[in-house]
């Protein structure tokens, strides 16, 4: 199994493994995204035997290990989402001869549409 090559890039004999304990929480996103890609453009035949599902296609205690980490994941970025909503970026500009930074924003500023501006 090619699971934690995706997200790992080590394409060598020993980066084909479907450990994904190792992989960062970023990571096992980066495979469960590609999981979605595939399965939008290629039709599904089956389960392959192994560490996520036994020989009837049922998914082992291993695979709801995996589910329960992507569940956090999600949980995780729908918090990121909440504070970046909650405290949107602004602009910043740093001088090197003068050492000195401003910081400001605008109606726009961070991706995000606000009634105010300022400095």
């Amino acid at each position: 199994a090619v699971v934690s090559t995706q997200s790992t890039g080590d394409f060598s004999e020993a980066g084909l493994t479907d450990e994904v304990g190792d992989l960062s929480s970023e990571q096992l996103g980066e495979v469960y995204h590609w999981i979605n890609i595939f399965s939008k453009k290629y039709t599904f035949v089956g389960r392959l035997q192994g560490s996520f599902f036994d020989k009837t296609g049922s998914p082992t205690e291993r695979w709801r290990e995996v589910e329960s980490s992507l569940r956090a994941l999600g949980a995780q970025e729908g918090r990121k989402k909440e504070l970046k909503r909650r405290f949107p970026g602004c602009n910043s500009h740093y001088n090197q001869a003068t050492k000195s930074g401003e910081v400001w924003c605008t109606e726009k500023s961070g991706g995000v549409t606000r009634t105010w501006s300022g400095v």
